[in-house]
């Protein structure tokens, strides 16, 4: 077997490598955290006119943008409120006029709560929504 050269590893351990959580009880392995994305935007002119808000459970909540009523964005208290066909989404958290401006031009895909089992924290300018509530009109 002296026909087998050495090979160079050193090109493959370069790469970074997503952070570990704490494995789940009753798991052997260690899970990978997310990472965080509040807003979700539209790639180039792909615009499906559809978007959707999924809320720290999992549960997703598809909204076209020809049922948006209305919203009210209120940048002293943090919130922003949508009115889509029966329901009132309202969403709390930090730097949200982002999402005000995606929504003018109907770039916004997706909308995520955070969820700190599932995801690493964003950073401090980043969009970050903690809470939605969700009624039915």
């Amino acid at each position: 077997m002296s026909d087998k050269k050495n090979m160079d590893l050193s090109q493959f351990s370069s790469r970074e490598l997503p952070p570990l959580k704490e494995p789940v009880a009753g798991s052997a392995a260690p899970q990978l955290v997310e990472e965080y994305q509040a807003m979700e935007d539209v790639k180039g002119r792909n615009n499906t006119r559809r978007f959707r808000i999924i809320s720290n459970d999992g549960k997703s909540y598809g909204c076209a943008y020809a049922h948006l009523i209305d919203w009210e964005y209120d940048r002293v208290n943090s919130y922003l409120t949508l009115t889509i066909g029966g329901k009132v989404f309202t969403l709390e958290g930090k730097n949200l006029g982002k999402i005000e401006t995606y929504l003018m031009d109907e770039k916004v895909k997706a909308l995520r709560q955070f969820n700190p089992k599932a995801h690493k924290a964003p950073a401090k300018n980043e969009i970050l929504i903690e809470r939605i509530e969700v009624e039915s009109v």
